[in-house]
């Protein structure tokens, strides 16, 4: 019985064989059921060896057949046009073979072919890389593994050389695959090779730990450990050998390349993300106490990481959603620089905690401040974020033991941000508005960079009242940058003012104030001093922790504003005109809504709150403003008029006079765009004067109801005309259009349709009510408008019809 079993299999395995052999490379027919059989068959020896006699007869008497199954196996195994499913069926079963079958067994059958296997096996494993299917790599280690460690006594001696190729071009490839279960094996592998014979082959012990640096900060937390267990033993059998080696290494990683003199290009094609991790886990085994010996002989390290740290300009983020949003944090900043070469932030953070551990943070500033001014842009860039990353972690400065280290980097970065000032100073607007800069370059960056370096240093400094000459300097320039031309920059602003904002901060703003009063009469500071103020009083006007009364401070400042205004040419006013709405704007916050006093019965004069006379002053001494020459000033004159009417709201004696006063020359920039429609498709920014003259008209309306019925009327005409013309342009536009100051204008009107109803009382048969129906109508039966001004339009004739 035995020996029918044995004749039956050995010929069903025999044959099987055969025909694997020569179907193997004809991808016309199908494999599956031949292997599948084959599977099987292994699976019998594997399973049965120890219980049946026969199967150690097959052995001995068809190695060769076995083998040249195995071969076949492995070919299959090891072809990417094949199945994947069909590739690890012959794995596995390959694999199973040296689980289950003794050694000695499979030592006769793969001796022979073992450079074979190796090179076939590692190939297939690093074909694609990362992308290769992780089954498929794993099974290669694995036999690559047993393959060795089955036949090494034959071949190490000899043949090491052609294995440690085999082997860097696995840890070259496979080092950081994707899956964890690869990454892991590499190591268990290396282990293995080590323990067994790293006598006589000692590449392995280097190859090992060349792995353990590389994935020393790996996600996965079981190769984390195993690794970490890796080096502790190295550290504690041979310390002093263990820390020459990765100091070396340390060094030729900073050597290789050495990135501070590769171009752009170069670098690109360098995995400078690679170069980092190693120098980033070097670092952290050594630790601060070697790390401390290293810096305090070298600025070697200081130089590689900045050269690394080039930013990606176009994915730079951090403009926020929303124009007044602001950064929440320093760290939100760090962590939205989007740097080259999957570069990543948080390795360069935990660089900088080593870095300060090590003991040498005014090393550390002291050699950057050394090289900071003789290097380009990009240099700035990358020793600027390590300076940043280093505030970051540092945790006090409680003695002051870094605050001469930390006045030098701020005076250097003060020179840098006063060199910048006029590359991102708001031009005087007042003959056309230019578009705020949404996109950042290297020089808005490193601004950006700057002021938060700035405040994170002066947040960090110890005793602030002995250097208030310079901080008082950085506030007064952080305040320049507030409304500078590029958004980026504004909205970084509003991080550094919270970053600073202290009792130390709020007692240098009178300080402030009076600088800014002194640098408005100097014609060459002005603009600056404008908008230095403005940034004061936009961001401090509702911090209930500043004890200052910023209205006190300030208030005195609008007298010479408005002298200035009466004096100076058009051309130079539009930052003091922009001063003066932040006033009115602020104004609302401090006092809220202000009661007229007034008896009417008793006729007696009416005594006014003082800011209401300030208010009231600043509107009638703006007002003749309308008629400039210069659109832009046309436009924030009409802001000046709605805040401030809407401020002295409740005391029409005041109210009244500026809406009677100066109702034709703002109907003239209503029908304007009637007469002048082509000229206004020219110069669309006399839409955008429009749209806020419309925006004050509709208040005028809350403040005065009969009298603006009037006076709709006589524009009415003007508005339709326009909406018409205009509907034409929106119509089926590209959405970049709703950033435009015709859809500006679009949207003024529908938006104010329901207000005009409500406060004049109108019906649906009025015959205003229906010149704003037809208007409506013409934006609701148009599918192809824009969807914000279709939605205002129903909502307009809504009001219409339900009154």
């Amino acid at each position: 019985m035995v020996d029918d079993t044995f004749k039956k299999f050995t010929n069903f395995y025999v044959e099987a064989t055969q025909v694997l052999e020569k179907n193997r490379e004809d991808y016309s027919v199908s494999l599956q059921p031949i292997i599948k059989a084959l599977v099987d068959f292994n699976s019998l020896l594997c399973r049965d060896y120890q219980n049946l006699p026969w199967i150690g007869e097959f052995f001995d008497k068809n190695s060769d057949t076995i083998q040249k199954c195995f071969i076949n196996m492995h070919f299959i195994f090891c072809d990417e046009k094949r199945d994947i499913d069909l590739r690890l069926l012959c794995g596995q079963s390959i694999y199973n073979l040296f689980k289950e079958i003794p050694k000695y067994e499979m030592k006769l059958i793969v001796s022979p072919i073992v450079p074979g296997l190796l090179n076939n096996f590692s190939e297939a494993a690093i074909d694609k890389g990362s992308n290769t299917n992780s089954d498929i790599v794993f099974y290669c280690l694995n036999l690559i593994e047993s393959v060795v460690i089955t036949t090494y006594d034959e071949w190490i001696d000899t043949k090491g050389s052609q294995f440690e190729v085999i082997l860097n071009k696995i840890i070259s490839n496979l080092t950081t695959h994707k899956s964890k279960n690869v990454r892991l094996k590499i190591v268990t592998m290396l282990k293995k090779f080590n323990e067994t014979f790293k006598i006589k082959f000692q590449p392995i012990k280097i190859m090992l730990i060349e792995v353990c640096i590389n994935i020393y900060n790996d996600e996965d937390n079981t190769i984390k450990n195993e690794v970490n267990n890796i080096i502790k033993n190295n550290m504690e059998l041979e310390k002093s050998s263990f820390i020459r080696h990765l100091t070396k290494e340390l060094n030729t990683s900073l050597d290789k390349p050495s990135l501070s003199n590769l171009s752009s290009t170069t670098k690109n094609q360098i995995d400078i993300s690679r170069v980092l991790i190693r120098i980033h886990n070097l670092i952290v085994i050594l630790g601060p106490e070697y790390l401390s010996t290293i810096l305090s002989v070298s600025t070697k390290l200081l130089d590689t990481i900045a050269s690394i740290l080039t930013v990606n300009i176009d994915k730079v983020s951090i403009v926020t959603e929303k124009k007044n949003d602001s950064l929440q944090s320093s760290l939100q900043f760090f962590n939205l620089i989007e740097l080259k070469n999957n570069v990543r932030n948080d390795l360069i953070l935990n660089i900088c905690n080593v870095l300060i551990k090590s003991g040498n943070i005014n090393d550390i500033f002291d050699n950057i401040i050394d090289v900071i001014n003789i290097s380009n842009i990009d240099g700035k860039i990358g020793y600027f974020i390590i300076c940043t990353g280093v505030l970051l972690k540092m945790e006090s400065n409680e003695n002051g033991q870094y605050d001469s280290s930390l006045l030098l980097l701020l005076e250097v970065a003060m020179e840098n941000l006063t060199y910048y000032e006029k590359f991102f100073e708001s031009k005087e607007q007042d003959k056309e508005i230019s578009s705020e800069v949404f996109e950042s370059t290297k020089e808005s960056f490193l601004v950006s960079l700057l002021l938060i370096l700035n405040s994170e240093i002066i947040s960090k400094l110890h005793s602030k009242l002995k250097y208030i000459d310079i901080i008082n300097n950085f506030y007064y320039t952080l305040f320049t940058y507030t409304f500078c031309n590029n958004s980026s920059i504004c909205q970084v602003t509003g991080l550094c003012i919270n970053i600073i904002s202290d009792t130390n901060f709020y007692r240098s703003i009178p300080s402030l104030v009076f600088l800014c009063n002194n640098n408005l009469k100097d014609y060459t500071k002005c603009s600056r001093a404008a908008n230095v103020l403005s940034g004061l009083i936009f961001y401090l006007k509702d911090r209930n922790e500043c004890s200052i009364n910023l209205y006190e401070e300030t208030k005195y400042i609008v007298e010479d504003i408005l002298l200035s205004l009466d004096h100076n040419n058009q051309t130079r006013i539009f930052s003091l005109l922009k001063t003066l709405l932040s006033f009115i704007t602020a104004s609302n916050t401090w006092f809220g809504e202000l009661k007229s006093t007034y008896n009417y019965e008793k006729d007696e004069e009416e005594i006014l709150p003082e800011v209401i006379v300030l208010i009231h002053k600043i509107l009638t001494r703006t007002k003749h403003l309308i008629l400039s020459d210069f659109l832009p000033v046309q436009v924030i004159v009409f802001d000046i008029m709605k805040e401030g009417l809407y401020f002295c709201r409740n005391f029409r004696s005041k109210t009244l006079p500026i809406i009677y006063g100066n109702w034709q020359s703002i109907k003239y920039k209503i029908t304007r765009l009637q007469n002048e429609y082509m000229d206004a498709l020219m110069n669309p920014i006399i839409f955008l004067v429009g749209a806020r003259a419309i925006s004050v008209i509709t208040y005028m309306a809350e403040l005065s109801g009969t009298f603006m019925y009037l006076k709709v009327n006589e524009i009415i005409t003007s508005i339709s005309f326009v909406m018409k013309e205009t509907a034409k342009k929106s119509s089926k536009a590209d959405p970049v259009y709703c950033y435009s100051q015709m859809f500006e204008f679009q949207k003024s009107i529908l938006v104010n349709i329901p207000i005009f109803v409500k406060y004049f009382n109108l019906s649906c048969t009025d015959e205003l009510s229906e010149k704003f129906a037809s208007i409506c109508e013409i934006y609701i039966n148009d599918k192809f408008q824009p969807s914000m001004l279709r939605e205002k339009a129903i909502e307009g004739m809504k009001s219409i019809t339900d009154n």
